[in-house]
């Protein structure tokens, strides 16, 4: 429990103080931008996190699936040949990426920018994918190994040249979309690209087909699920810019900053969390921490709602600018949403991406096709808050799903209950 409680802290407080600096300076921005202006800054900074969830966290959890038991089985070097063939593949994948992006620059700035001209932006943007994809690949690097240490180091790092360089930014000239950006681009491939060079380990280990064609095996499952997952989690933002305007994008951008905090520390807590799930599974033991572990999160969500709701309306005064007022109460709506992050990434999410069963799949393929004609329906008349609604409802059903799901699939790990109930179970989870 000590080592547990020390590996969390090395991840969660760089992770928490990040995040607490990233809220802090989207408040500090809101005071020296324009809600169209904040509204583009958001629209970008959720289009790199959105295809880093699309592109990355598929290979990063196929990594999270294969390593670890090479790594307690003595077999570091094929671990770490996981991990390279891992690496080699996001940089390709964002150029494949970059030339229709660049193609259609003009258009997709008039999409979500409601103006021409936006295309430096873009490139920002697909800079800054780059950068974070890197980035996470060099923890992977660390998480792994549990090495959690310079895992922590590098969050610190990043975040003290990117929020460092925002501060100077504001200090001495006027903040645009594009500088901030360049930030957001720089920090993270810069710290990826250091951290990469100093492991010789990563560096020196084969990259061959073998090592390209286990990983594609896994993650073939993951691409699909995890894109269309992480586009219908996400897209809020853009289809409140699109049926709206950008001006309400950065409303609900403002509302979102304060109110995913609690998601934020599920995902902080994943780091950690994750890599144990199959050994754990294979010990036969994961049902009984998972019961346990979620049963103390839902009733703290429970309790940090109710501080919340009670604590908002004299708070979001304080805390937002009068042209940033409307968000108080979109914060509101927009938590239970947050809430329900909270509840599922530490071990739900990670869980379902392991396993390949189609109805994950069809899920979230048709909770997408379904809620593009809702956000259509209500934003417009409801704008920012009408969005904020739809993600919560979404996030509420998608959480009752997936821990129906999860609970089902770990009530039949072998020794807790009789093998027909494995139905659910895939392949690669049996033992």
């Amino acid at each position: 429990m000590n080592r547990d409680l020390g590996r969390i802290l090395c991840v969660a407080v760089p992770k928490i103080s990040g995040g607490a600096l990233q809220v802090f300076f989207n408040l500090l921005l809101i005071r020296h931008l324009s809600p169209e202006h904040f509204g583009m800054v958001s629209l970008c900074l959720t289009g790199i996190v959105m295809s880093d969830a699309v592109l990355g966290s598929a290979l990063d959890m196929g990594i999270l699936r294969l390593a670890p038991v090479y790594e307690q089985n003595g077999q570091r070097m094929r671990s770490v040949s996981l991990q390279k063939a891992a690496l080699s593949i996001k940089p390709i994948g964002v150029a494949l990426v970059t030339v229709p992006v660049m193609f259609l620059g003009s258009r997709l700035s008039q999409a979500f920018f409601q103006r021409s001209g936006g295309e430096s932006l873009i490139l920002l943007t697909l800079i800054g994918l780059l950068g974070l994809l890197m980035l996470r690949s060099a923890q992977l690097y660390y998480q792994v190994a549990n090495r959690f240490v310079p895992y922590g180091l590098t969050d610190i790092l990043q975040n003290a040249l990117k929020f460092g360089g925002i501060m100077l930014l504001l200090a001495v000239a006027t903040p645009t979309p594009e500088r901030i950006l360049m930030f957001y681009a720089i920090a993270p491939l810069s710290i990826a690209l250091l951290t990469i060079a100093g492991s010789r380990e990563l560096i020196c280990a084969p990259l061959g087909r073998e090592s390209l064609y286990e990983l594609a095996d896994v993650v073939r499952w993951y691409v699909a699920t995890a894109a269309i997952g992480s586009i219908s989690s996400r897209m809020d933002v853009f289809l409140v810019s699109i049926f709206s305007n950008v001006a309400e994008a950065g409303i609900f951008s403002a509302a979102n900053a304060v109110a995913i905090v609690p998601q934020l520390c599920g995902t902080y807590m994943a780091v950690v969390y994750s890599p144990r799930i199959m050994p754990l599974w294979e010990q036969g033991r994961l049902f009984a921490v998972f019961k346990t572990f979620q049963r103390n999160l839902v009733l703290a969500c429970v309790g940090i709602y109710i501080i919340a709701a009670a604590g908002l309306s004299q708070f979001g005064t304080w805390l937002l600018p009068q042209n940033f007022a409307r968000s108080s109460s979109v914060i509101l709506v927009l938590l239970p949403a947050a809430l329900c992050g909270l509840v599922n990434f530490p071990w739900t999410v990670s869980l379902l991406l392991f396993m390949p069963p189609p109805f994950l799949l069809v899920f979230e393929a048709a909770s997408f096709v379904l809620l593009v004609p809702l956000y259509g329906y209500v934003v417009p008349a409801w704008g920012a808050i009408g969005g904020a609604a739809v993600s919560t409802g979404f996030a509420l059903l998608k959480t009752f799903v997936y821990q129906s799901v999860a609970w089902r699939v770990l009530r039949s790990q072998p020794g807790t209950v009789p093998e027909q109930s494995t139905f659910l179970v895939p392949k690669e989870l049996r033992t």
